[in-house]
């Protein structure tokens, strides 16, 4: 019985860690970024690096408590802080 539970055990760790790598060879165009966020009407205007990037509050967004704010973005595969990413979610 032991030597079964050994190898359940050894088998889902190998899974997670097959799972793991190919998230991240997934996601590798994505990143973090803290931001500085000011609401504008129905809109929220996230700040940095001197760019702006807008995200429109659609239904369930919620409204951010502090004006600092972590932006997930996707480079859509270019390098750097560019004008054409895109933010994925903040908190």
């Amino acid at each position: 019985m032991k030597k079964f539970i050994a190898i359940v055990i050894l088998v889902s760790v190998i899974l997670c860690a097959v799972m793991g790598a190919h998230a991240a060879k997934v996601n590798k165009n994505r990143y973090y970024v803290e931001a500085y966020c000011e609401q504008d009407g129905g809109e929220l205007v996230f700040t940095f690096y001197g760019n702006e990037f807008v995200w429109t509050l659609g239904a369930g967004d919620r409204i951010p408590t502090d004006n600092n704010v972590l932006l997930l973005m996707d480079n859509n595969g270019t390098e750097g802080y560019l004008v054409d990413d895109a933010i994925i979610n903040y908190r």
